[in-house]
């Protein structure tokens, strides 16, 4: 892999999502990708979105990416085959407006995303972040609640 190495979680912070070259241009670089997965990153988003912990709304600043992941070959006894849904995975960092924010966030036990203009989904949380920072890493679950193109 040639580049600068990323770590295999999500990290946090303004690094996230690194840019890499790609032909005359660049694209977001998932950490998907960096772990060696192959993976197809296809769109992100930047910008504001809402949280929805157990029925309580909070304001927070998202940075998303989505990637689709091809069906992989898995062997049996007998033979092998192609298995996978649809491939497409997606999370981020969500940064919120403070502690108590990212700590009521944090211990909600039904969580949903709605990005700006976007569907709402579930997601669960990654781990590392910085709650006191405000710093959520997220794993979205179901469908990808913005623009994947």
């Amino acid at each position: 892999m040639d580049g600068p190495a990323l770590r295999c979680f999500l990290p946090s912070g303004d690094d996230f999502p690194e840019r890499e070259s790609v032909g005359a241009g660049s694209r977001l670089r998932s950490p998907a990708r960096a772990c060696g997965a192959t993976v197809d990153t296809m769109g992100s988003y930047d910008g504001a979105a809402v949280v929805i912990a157990d029925g309580v709304e909070y304001e927070v600043h998202a940075k998303l990416w989505c990637t689709r992941t091809p069906p992989r070959r898995v062997r049996s006894f007998a033979s092998s085959s192609l298995v996978g849904t649809d491939g497409i995975n997606w999370g981020g960092t969500l940064r919120a407006s403070g502690e108590t924010d990212a700590f009521a966030i944090y211990q909600a036990q039904t969580l949903a995303l709605r990005p700006d203009g976007g569907l709402v989904a579930p997601f669960t949380f990654q781990g590392g972040g910085d709650l006191a920072a405000g710093v959520l890493p997220i794993r979205g679950s179901g469908t990808v609640p913005f623009d994947c193109r």
